[in-house]
């Protein structure tokens, strides 16, 4: 769509006079018949046209690139995390420890009231609703409604889109 500006261009160069009872057009510094002045003014909003959806796909191609570089850094600080925790790379494997108590990534996270790691492993697919040895959720880490309610609309929303895994394979 072109926009209100790109049309107030066009129209501030180009100017229609009457001379001697026929329309004319004068276009920087050229004076053109009305039958030219059409064809003229039509290939000049074209033009504009062009030149605005290129602006607008190269706005999009940009942001797309800029969502894919956080997407990537995300993904990359949920690998070191699930590394440094010792964890599989997925974020529903399970992590035994002594005695065969077994924990869960986002139970980890839901420990350490490392929120922003619980929104990451919840983007990721990490299930909120997996229970650890001692038959916990992680809304029993939760203190307040508030985050209860969070996690929950945002598993909800995780579940709505299409799911790809920490590793990039779906």
């Amino acid at each position: 769509m072109v926009s209100a500006a790109a049309v107030n261009g066009l129209l501030t160069n180009i100017s229609f006079h009457q001379i001697g009872g026929r329309c004319r057009l004068v276009c920087e510094d050229d004076v053109v018949s009305c039958l030219k002045g059409d064809k003229m003014v039509s290939e000049r909003f074209r033009a504009i046209k062009k030149k605005t959806m290129e602006k607008e796909a190269k706005e999009t191609a940009r942001q797309a690139r800029q969502c894919q570089q956080l997407l990537q850094r995300d993904r990359e600080m949920v690998i070191s995390w699930l590394k440094q925790r010792k964890f599989d790379l997925d974020v529903n494997a399970e992590k035994k420890s002594f005695f065969c108590w077994r924990s869960y990534p986002i139970l980890e996270a839901a420990r350490d009231k490392d929120w922003h790691m619980i929104c990451l492993l919840l983007y990721f697919g990490a299930d909120p609703f997996q229970r650890d040895s001692r038959g916990k959720t992680v809304f029993d880490f939760l203190s307040s409604e508030v985050m209860k309610e969070k996690v929950s609309s945002m598993y909800a929303k995780s579940r709505a889109g299409p799911q790809e895994s920490i590793l990039g394979r779906s």
